[in-house]
């Protein structure tokens, strides 16, 4: 009972399945504005606003996949997106950055 406890207090549920995306003020992922994390149930997720570029830094694995899609999503309903090729690969869109994750193949 102790050690779930302390499991769920160190890393929350909310952190399980899903990717870690760091925001930036500037265009090359340079001046940090904060982090959020794209959840595998396919919500979209944007930075604090002002936000200008973006990078994903770790995703959930997607065992018996293709692997995680993390996408960088050029508008709020990410039906236009870049594929990222690699962690920490930073991206910046002219009208604001937003990420989403998926697993299996597109």
């Amino acid at each position: 009972m102790l050690f779930s406890t302390l499991t769920a207090i160190l890393f929350p549920l909310s952190v399980l399945g899903s990717a870690q995306v760091n925001f930036y003020y500037d265009n090359n992922c340079k001046n940090y504005a904060g982090t959020s994390y794209a959840e595998l149930s396919g919500g979209v997720v944007g930075g604090p606003a002002g936000s200008k570029s973006m990078l994903f830094v770790n995703s959930d694995p997607c065992y018996r996949t293709c692997g995680p899609n993390l996408q960088f999503c050029k508008n709020q309903q990410c039906n236009a997106y870049d594929l990222a090729g690699k962690y920490g690969e930073c991206k910046s869109f002219t009208n604001g950055v937003w990420a989403k994750e998926s697993c299996g193949c597109l």
